[in-house]
């Protein structure tokens, strides 16, 4: 007994392990990043972000320098940068941290759903998101590139359910649909045998006397 349990435990602790191995990667990548913090426009963002707050208004002109080669400017970043006025009010010096780590699991939480949804394989889907993950690990840092990444891992995600499963799921459907439908049970079948029979009974029945008719007709035309 105990060792069927254990088998059927093989399983789940084999996928629990492989999710942990990438969300995990996933976290440490973004710790790593966040503690090197190789963005130097983090402050500026951060600036412009309590700017914002304070104002109640995006800027449109340059406010910060004074050496600009344009006084127009544009916060295409402003929702990105009120994000981190926020998270800097919650958490201190700790809000970069605490955004790499957030961004980085939904990121690979989002293209492990995409791909396992897509493959039906729970281990593929974790490989191949841990591969991604690595790939993009010099992006993990919490800039605003990490909501790119997480919109277009959500578009990609869309548009494989509006054409790819779509279609899977559509087929499927349709051959429901077109199959016998005396099959449901036994009982079905047998009273659907028994009613195409009794049909096929009485059409033959009603054939013979007009057949018998046609018959005398051409006899006494004959005649």
């Amino acid at each position: 007994m105990s060792g069927l349990r254990q088998r059927s435990l093989e399983p789940v602790l084999r996928r629990s392990g492989l999710l942990i191995a990438m969300y995990g990667t996933a976290a440490v990548i973004a710790l790593w990043m966040s503690r090197t913090l190789p963005d130097f426009d983090y402050g500026f963002h951060l600036r412009t972000g309590q700017w914002i707050v304070a104002h109640g208004s995006v800027p449109d002109a340059e406010v910060f320098s004074a050496n600009a080669v344009s006084p127009r400017w544009v916060a295409y970043s402003w929702a990105y940068e009120v994000l981190l006025c926020a998270l800097a009010a919650a958490f201190g010096v700790w809000a970069p941290v605490v955004l790499s780590v957030a961004m980085s699991l939904l990121i690979a939480h989002m293209i492990f759903k995409m791909v396992r949804r897509t493959s039906g394989h729970t281990a593929l889907a974790a490989g191949l998101t841990l591969i991604g993950i690595l790939a993009m690990a010099s992006m993990l840092y919490g800039r605003s590139v990490m909501f790119t990444i997480v919109f277009a891992a959500l578009e990609l995600h869309l548009l494989l359910r509006a054409t790819v499963l779509a279609n899977t799921s559509g087929t499927s459907r349709s051959a429901l649909r077109s199959g016998p439908t005396c099959t449901s049970n036994s009982s079905t079948a047998s009273s659907c045998t028994a009613a195409s029979s009794r049909r096929r009974g009485s059409t033959c029945c009603e054939a013979a006397p007009t057949r018998t008719r046609r018959r005398e007709r051409t006899a006494s035309r004959r005649g």
